[in-house]
């Protein structure tokens, strides 16, 4: 047993929180299984690209918009039956789906509304699964417990699409669906055996009684008057929307320049990889001494050494590396982020504040999904296949893929800038000393 281990199960909290963590890893990757597999079908089916981004929205943007309702209804009921009631509507969706693949009546419509009905739920489970958090660890054992979320992230995101592509030719698409709902069972097996602590009243949430409106406002002004906090978000909008912007360019690239599709399985595994072993030194060590700079910095960091040198490589290796570096300071930067939240939230408002805190960094992804195809093949592509971009040849190499590696080096640069902007503002650098850590009387 590793000391992060032993620091994590010496307390009943702390053996709750693995008993709820390994529940939904294995929901988490029962879900990631489903999503590959509705990747392959959408594709065979349609023949194009377009529906898989309309997935990304339509699965995205429904929690967005109800956030702040999602993390007022957290703060006032039991964490635990709403992680209970969202792990239901999951299955019911996974049901539905599964009943409409097997009549051979599922239309991109129909999708796309239960994708909305997922959406929506999830909403609940982000807040709900982060407050249990607080109010399970030991704040010093925070950046730990964040660990362990990103390395089942990892290990979904390296071994889900292996695994996905050889149990769809196996058991097709219904096949995976009922080893999802198989995964929802062993969910709601943790989630009956645990018991979350309802989070003590303090002082900043005994005077958010408002009515629902009012408490919708509370998670805003509560990051508007902490502008450490609010200098933090400002920077992870700023990067949600430049790293969404070349989010799904990495598989035009790599083919483009290859025209091997296993080459790009083995540059996204090396991202898995990078975020297994992100997650394995954040449980190990708990993090960066500082966890500002674990932010800032790594940001400043992966927009070079991940999304940059991702656009100036020329073959496999360095993708790799790049691919690794950026998927290594995800959950670092992540886990960081997570733990000054944590910290400095008192737990009695913590549902409302991380969803108005989620709504607010990630209302620019939608935005940027819709922009970016009609970006890289209308603007970036033809610009720089033609003589402009014959003289960035040295840099970006031949015309086959030059416009989607500029974006790389462009929007990698522009989310350099964001963290080395939030690292220059005092609020942000100086987050964990400026503000003091919450407790039941704050």
């Amino acid at each position: 047993m590793t000391p992060a281990s032993r620091g994590l199960l010496s307390t009943a909290g702390g053996r709750t929180f693995v008993t709820m963590w390994a529940g939904q890893s294995i929901s988490q990757f029962g879900s990631r299984l489903t999503i590959f597999a509705f990747g392959v079908w959408l594709y065979q089916r349609t023949g194009e690209a377009t529906p898989l981004f309309l997935t990304v929205l339509f699965g995205s943007l429904p929690g967005i918009l109800l956030a702040p309702i999602a993390g007022v209804l957290v703060d006032k009921s039991d964490r635990r039956t709403v992680m209970i009631w969202i792990n239901t509507v999951h299955s019911i969706v996974a049901v539905l789906q599964l009943l409409l693949l097997s009549s051979d009546s599922l239309q991109l419509w129909m999708l796309y509304s239960l994708l909305a009905i997922s959406s929506a739920a999830e909403t609940f489970q982000w807040p709900a699964e982060s407050s249990s958090i607080s109010a399970l660890v030991p704040p010093d054992q925070l950046g730990r417990a964040n660990g362990l979320y990103s390395i089942s992230s990892g290990v979904s995101d390296l071994v889900a699409p292996i695994a996905g592509a050889a149990l769809v030719v196996i058991i097709g698409i219904t096949g995976i669906i009922v080893l999802d709902l198989a995964s929802f069972a062993l969910e709601f097996v943790t989630l009956f055996i645990i018991r979350i602590p309802r989070p003590a009243s303090s002082q900043i949430g005994g005077g958010m009684n408002g009515g629902m409106l009012e408490q919708v406002g509370d998670g805003f002004r509560f990051i508007l008057e902490r502008p450490g906090l609010l200098s933090l978000l400002v920077t992870f909008t700023g990067v949600n929307f430049t790293g969404s912007i070349i989010q799904q360019l990495q598989v035009p690239l790599v083919l483009s320049r290859t025209g091997d599709p296993n080459a790009y399985g083995i540059v996204a595994a090396a991202f898995g990889v990078g975020v297994l072993l992100g997650g394995v030194y954040m449980t190990a060590t708990g993090g960066p001494k500082s966890r500002a700079a674990g932010v800032l910095l790594g940001i400043a960091a992966a927009g070079l050494l991940g999304n940059v040198l991702f656009g100036l490589a020329r073959g496999v290796p360095i993708w790799m590396l790049a691919n690794f570096f950026a998927g290594f300071l995800l959950p670092v930067l992540n886990g960081s982020s997570q733990s000054i939240w944590q910290s400095k939230t008192p737990a009695d408002i913590q549902g409302r504040v991380f969803a108005t805190r989620r709504m607010i960094a990630q209302f620019t992804s939608p935005i940027a999904f819709l922009i970016a195809g009609p970006l890289a093949d209308r603007v970036f592509k033809p610009v720089f296949a033609g003589e402009f971009g014959n003289q960035f040849a040295w840099l970006l190499g031949s015309s086959a893929g030059r416009g989607y590696a500029a974006m790389f080096v462009i929007f990698g640069l522009a989310t350099s800038a964001f963290g080395l902007a939030g690292w220059l503002r005092p609020a942000a650098r100086n987050v964990e000393r400026d503000i003091p850590n919450a407790s039941p009387s704050s």
